[in-house]
């Protein structure tokens, strides 16, 4: 049987989330322009949401990630 290393699987599932959010972020970058299109509130509202991930309680094993507004 082989031992995980409970830190260093930690540090690496985080990694991983950060990264993946960090591509949500860059995708919807535009959208917190002040000329976009939509609700712009709200999409700054969810990357807001986005950028608190790593502060939810059960990080980095049970995080719930924030749905998109609508297009």
């Amino acid at each position: 049987m082989i031992k995980i290393n409970q830190e260093k699987r930690e540090k690496v599932l985080g990694r991983q989330i950060r990264q993946q959010r960090d591509q949500l972020l860059a995708e919807c970058d535009w959208r917190s322009l002040p000329d976009a299109p939509g609700d712009r509130d709200a999409w700054l509202a969810y990357r807001q949401q986005l950028r608190d991930i790593t502060q939810q309680l059960g990080f980095p094993d049970n995080i719930k990630w924030p749905i998109p507004p609508v297009a």
